[in-house]
């Protein structure tokens, strides 16, 4: 897999559905934070580096300063503990504003059961200690765990509910 630098000087928006669980050889992505490990002794490469991180760093340093990113990320990246030093560094380089979790089942059709999230993120211009995030749990998506249409979908009362969010932070 080949992640290059995109030459250009930033995006306001990006998105990113990255290949998750692949090894990356962290010797070909010098340029990338993420690849680099600090130790008291100096700094090396790690051997290996997971791509759906390298994918949020490259969302970061595309996005131009008031820039948005949506990002479909694994869970494991917003709940595991090994991945701490990965929110961190997001999040104190961006907002997240956004975070969907998204049931496994959903990328069935992929024949994929990844735990995942959607989050939106915008990168600082000014950094705040204190504002609002949405925080969605959509459970039902039309379709059930084994690929079964259903009458039950969270996806357009989310969407509305993200709306009058967005409508309100507007007008405050």
């Amino acid at each position: 897999m080949q992640i290059t630098e995109i030459q250009a000087e930033g995006y306001h928006y990006v998105t990113s559905n990255p290949p998750y669980g692949l090894w990356l050889n962290g010797n070909e992505y010098a340029h990338l934070d993420f690849a680099y490990k600090e130790h008291k002794q100096g700094g090396k490469f790690e051997n290996k580096v997971q791509s759906e991180v390298l994918f949020c760093e490259l969302a970061y340093k595309h996005l131009l300063f008031g820039g948005k990113a949506g990002l479909l990320i694994p869970n494991s990246i917003l709940n595991n503990g090994g991945m701490q030093k990965h929110r961190n560094y997001l999040t104190k380089r961006m907002r997240l504003w956004c975070s969907i979790s998204i049931p496994a089942h959903a990328f069935y059709f992929a024949n994929t059961n990844v735990n995942t999230g959607f989050i939106c993120l915008e990168k600082w211009q000014t950094k705040k200690d204190d504002y609002p995030i949405v925080f969605c749990i959509v459970e039902n998506i039309g379709f059930d765990e084994r690929g079964r249409k259903t009458n039950k979908n969270d996806i357009p009362q989310m969407v509305n509910e993200f709306i009058n969010f967005q409508t309100t932070q507007k007008n405050e």
